[in-house]
């Protein structure tokens, strides 16, 4: 029999820092272990006494773990009601001194920020519906991003170099464009009749009925902030 009176146990920390998930360096924590507190929790900035240091980049979306999740995860589509998502800000609202948690714990306050228009074309959500029906969209990668077209919006066809080509073989009898991702609930309570009620998100819409297209209206363009 052997008797062991005491062990040593060394714990720490390995901690990985991904950027566009890819791995940007790493570093080990030994000190103390985690402690809890009731404060506010930063990002985007460090503090020193009374030196601030702000980050300096575009920040599309920002999702706080509990747990640590597979490097391969990193990016990928999240819901949610996943297992250790503690909080995800996507800074959709373009506006304002706060963001909406999609878990619906931990609303973000925002001090001294600016708001730009998102340079990562995935990092908002897209929906695509058709007479109500949601329609899958597959995402595009940023090489096939760059023969699309004219840099405009072109419905009905595909516009390149000021010509129209690949026309869509169907009918457009009402076209609605918003800055949020509309539920399926939100788009059944309008669908086939002209739109009334909020439209603050609503970005274009064109209903191409007799009014609109006899008295040769603009279509609905609301300024926008991004």
């Amino acid at each position: 029999m052997e008797l062991v009176e005491a062990v040593d146990v060394h714990e720490w920390q390995d901690i990985r820092f991904h950027v566009d998930g890819r791995e940007f360096g790493a570093d080990r924590y030994d000190g103390p272990g985690p402690r809890g507190n009731n404060g506010p929790l930063d990002i985007g900035r460090a503090c020193e006494g009374e030196d601030v240091r702000p980050l300096t980049v575009t920040v599309a979306e920002v999702r706080l773990w509990s747990t640590a999740p597979d490097a391969a995860r990193l990016g990928t589509p999240v819901s949610p009601h996943d297992r250790g998502l503690a909080a995800h800000w996507r800074f959709e609202e373009n506006a304002g001194n706060a963001a909406s948690d999609a878990t619906g714990s931990h609303p973000a306050r925002l001090r001294g920020a600016r708001w730009v228009r998102n340079p990562d074309p995935r990092g908002s959500s897209f929906r695509l519906y058709r007479n109500g029906t949601p329609v899958a969209c597959d995402p595009l990668a940023n090489a096939e991003f760059t023969d699309v077209g004219d840099r405009q919006l072109t419905l009905g066809a595909r516009l390149k170099h000021g010509r129209g080509g690949q026309a869509y073989s169907g009918v457009l009898e009402d076209v609605r464009i918003w800055r949020t991702a509309r539920t399926h609930k939100q788009v059944l309570d309008n669908l086939f009749t002209r739109l009334t009620g909020e439209k603050q998100d609503l970005i274009a819409y064109w209903p191409f009925d007799d009014v609109s297209t006899r008295t040769a209206t603009r279509p609905t363009r609301p300024r926008s902030s991004s």
